[in-house]
């Protein structure tokens, strides 16, 4: 399970630091702020992507990844344009 979670974290992570080039977030955050947020985001989308796996006894299927992915950006910030 760590190993699998280590891989998710490194994807996410991956995937979504473009979100700190964007000039709407350079504009409201410093990078340090930014970068804590995209830390508790990640580890939040690790624990319910864990949870759900676990739940399942399998590994998550592309679609409903982006599922729970989709509804943890959703908790942070409901209606948002996503940058990703």
């Amino acid at each position: 399970m760590m190993d699998r979670k280590k891989f998710l974290k490194n994807m996410l992570r991956k995937h979504l630091s473009k979100i700190q080039d964007d000039p709407k977030v350079k504009k409201m955050l410093t990078p340090k702020e930014a970068e804590n947020g995209l830390e508790l985001i990640i580890e939040r989308m690790v624990e319910r992507i864990t949870k759900k796996e676990s739940e399942l006894g399998r590994e998550l299927a592309f679609r409903e990844l982006r599922e729970l992915i989709m509804e943890t950006l959703d908790e942070f910030y409901p209606r948002i344009t996503y940058i990703i």
